[in-house]
């Protein structure tokens, strides 16, 4: 469930108050900053990581780039900020904490803080897409998804035929893409995609094995 806590002037849309991750994996969980204000208005958004134990890490994250602690946005008049990421690695062993992310107006030091629990687990999560041999690719992330979603994958050297195909809710294809056995990740921009339901079909020397379902929003 996704909350949002409020400022007099501003407030945090769509913050997960809890974040799991298997070992070693990532989740990514997204927000956003709605300014009120008929001013331009620059916040900080700062996390707080020093109870993080056993390998497990944190960061935030605007349009790719992200920082271990804090990190300043900008945002427009009535306005909503880009999506920023809350990015959360699982070390070695389990653990349960929690964080404090906490965003302030930087002009007049209004400020909102908000605990989000962590837990790192051995037990098996839904974000595998497919899995077989030398064969691993999870789902998109964020999704439902604003500007991107992305995939990531590790696919045998040998294998040179696999790619994920794109469809709107009438079946017309929308894209194709190829998955390198030299890359481990598929970046999809959605912003430009109009907002709805789609699907994407694992293909393999022209078998399709998986299919799942993305949203895109605006």
């Amino acid at each position: 469930m996704a909350f949002s806590s409020y400022a007099q002037e501003f407030i945090i849309v769509d913050l997960k108050k809890s974040l799991t991750v298997p070992h070693q994996k990532e989740t990514v969980s997204t927000f956003s900053i709605k300014n009120y204000t008929n001013q331009k208005k620059n916040y900080s958004i700062s996390i707080n990581n020093e109870l993080l134990k056993n390998g497990s890490n944190i960061k935030i994250c605007e349009s790719g780039t992200c920082h271990a602690t804090t990190l300043k946005v900008s945002v427009s008049p009535n306005s909503s900020s880009k999506e920023v990421e809350i990015r959360f690695s699982g070390g070695l062993s389990n653990f349960k904490s929690s964080v404090l992310l906490k965003v302030v107006d930087l002009e007049y030091d209004k400020a909102v803080t908000s605990e989000i629990f962590l837990e790192v687990t051995d037990q098996k999560n839904d974000d595998i897409f497919y899995q077989k041999d030398n064969l691993l690719i999870s789902n998109f992330y964020p999704n439902p998804a604003k500007e991107f979603a992305s995939m990531e994958y590790s696919i045998d050297a040998y294998e040179q035929n696999v790619k994920i195909i794109l469809q709107n809710v009438l079946g017309s294809v929308i894209n194709e893409y190829s998955l390198d056995p030299k890359e481990n990740k598929l970046r999809l921009l959605t912003e430009n995609m109009s907002p709805g339901i789609y699907f994407y079909t694992l293909v393999i020397k022209d078998e399709g094995l998986a299919t799942r379902k993305l949203i895109v929003k605006k």
